[in-house]
């Protein structure tokens, strides 16, 4: 059975006005008020997830634009001979097995700028 404002005003000898008992124990309150709060989690996550996607996109044309400005620097130095890709390939191994591991990137001590 379940009790409702008006059989525990009558249980606690309240005679007066059961609002505030309603309130208490209303349990579709305490539902609207949980729905309401994931309601508002959920707006704050999609404005977060909004601002991380464009700030991925804003990266994403960094990082191909300076793709195309890296390529570009490479052609011009082999059309002047100062380079060769051979030469490259093995300059960036290199600088990739610096820190110990060939993983693809240059890992930098923390604490240390770029």
């Amino acid at each position: 059975m379940r009790l409702c404002a008006a059989h525990v005003a009558v249980w606690v000898g309240y005679d007066g006005d059961v609002a505030l008992w309603d309130y208490i124990l209303d349990d579709d309150w305490k539902q609207r008020r949980d729905i309401r709060t994931l309601q508002l989690n959920t707006e704050l996550d999609g404005e977060t997830l909004q601002r991380v996607a464009q700030a991925l996109e804003a990266a994403n044309r960094r990082v191909d634009r300076l793709e195309l400005l890296l390529e570009g620097l490479l052609m011009y130095m082999e059309n002047q001979g100062a380079i060769d890709r051979q030469t490259l390939t093995v300059i960036m191994r290199e600088l990739d097995r610096a820190d110990g591991r060939e993983d693809g990137k240059i890992t930098r001590p923390s604490g240390d700028g770029p």
